[in-house]
């Protein structure tokens, strides 16, 4: 799971309502994965690398999940229910990054 996991338990389940373990679900147990995206603003985070991915729960919850990954450190970031202008943003890049 998350290495801050106690963190997220009580900033994002408290005022996203997301757990967790959706927010891993949504990263690491989908069916097909969803694909990461680097952060847009990655230059400013060094020496973590954020990503960002829009997928769904075991459950079918659409969310948005941002977590930074430092070695083998995975911190969740935070994780919600996008609106329509970050999922058309998501599309957009998921397909410039499937041409690659």
């Amino acid at each position: 799971m998350w290495d801050n996991e106690d963190w997220a338990k009580n900033h994002i389940h408290k005022k996203r309502k997301v757990t967790p373990i959706e927010a891993w679900e949504v990263v690491f147990d989908g069916n097909p994965p969803p694909v990461p995206m680097v952060s847009p603003y990655q230059l400013n985070y060094p020496p973590f690398t954020r990503y960002w991915v829009i997928g769904k729960t075991k459950k079918g919850k659409l969310l948005f999940v941002a977590w930074e990954k430092h070695r083998e450190t995975l911190n969740l970031i935070t994780a919600f229910e996008p609106n329509q202008e970050r999922i058309e943003l998501y599309e957009k890049l998921k397909k410039k990054h499937k041409k690659r």
